[in-house]
């Protein structure tokens, strides 16, 4: 309270000195009536050849230095208010923190650690700043670090991650988080020359109409030429009907190689007819 009350009382204080400084600092200013420039070629008093010019003058003056020693103001007090800094035992930190489950530290206002819960954990966070502002290295690696370092009471409970590295040097951080975590075991890494894949065509209860829609942009921004709108459709309608094909005899599976062999293979698409027909026939699609 004491702390507080100083703070205020040295709020109050200075913006009284500074709008009594600047009242009569800028007293002699406003109520000037004659402005004459003696460098200029032709010397002329600005205040009465040019009036309205000169009280255009006075009030931008104003409100400059007004708003410069507003800045240098609001710089001298945050000098002062860091000089009584809270001090937070550890024992009231450790009540800041949520009770149960996990959480993240996003760090502290005024040396009071700021935490997301669990719930607030699976709502969406933005992080922004321009290039080069310490986005990754301040808050994505502390973050990460932070949810691959939980444990339960138990220490059987852990938190799992999807991380998608779009550069391709994220995961070599999480790498070292992992290590120092002991959760090497517990990382899977998605890549072409993996053991292990995702086939993003595997999805059974999407319409084939939205795999084919997917698939066509991806090949449009890949394609050198993609400015024939009417191919594009025909290409999504090909797409579309491969992959119902796909389901019907293959149990409802889809990947790139079958569509990639039924439409670029006659043979091998008579072959799946066949067999389709046979599954008809026997009832059993």
């Amino acid at each position: 309270m004491k702390k507080t009350a100083i703070k205020l009382l040295f709020l109050v204080t200075s913006i009284s000195i500074v709008f009594i400084a600047l009242f009569n600092i800028f007293k002699p200013i406003l109520k000037a009536n004659s402005l004459i420039f003696p460098f200029a070629v032709h010397p002329f008093d600005i205040a009465k050849v040019y009036p309205e010019t000169w009280n255009l003058l006075k009030s931008l003056y104003f409100i400059t230095s007004f708003f410069s020693f507003f800045i240098l103001f609001n710089k001298l007090f945050n000098i002062v208010y860091s000089m009584f800094p809270e001090n937070i035992s550890k024992a009231k930190i450790k009540d800041l923190k949520p009770a149960e489950g996990p959480s993240l530290l996003l760090g502290t206002v005024s040396n009071t650690p700021v935490f997301i819960s669990e719930k607030g954990l699976y709502q969406n966070i933005l992080i922004t700043g321009t290039i080069g502002t310490g986005k990754t290295s301040s808050a994505m690696y502390p973050f990460t670090k932070q949810l691959i370092d939980y444990k339960s009471s138990n220490s059987l409970e852990k938190l799992g991650m999807l991380i998608l590295d779009v550069k391709g040097n994220y995961f070599n951080q999480v790498i070292k988080f992992a290590a120092s975590a002991n959760r090497l075991k517990d990382i899977i890494c998605i890549d072409l020359s993996g053991n292990f894949k995702y086939n993003p065509l595997d999805k059974p209860h999407l319409s084939p109409i939205v795999l084919a829609n997917r698939l066509k942009t991806i090949l449009t921004i890949f394609s050198p030429n993609n400015s024939e709108s009417y191919w594009l459709d025909k290409v999504e309608q090909i797409l579309a009907e491969s992959i119902k094909f796909c389901r019907l005899y293959n149990n409802g599976y889809v990947s790139f190689s079958e569509i990639h062999k039924l439409i670029m293979f006659p043979e091998y698409y008579s072959e799946k007819i066949t067999i389709t027909k046979k599954l008809f026939t026997s009832r059993k699609i």
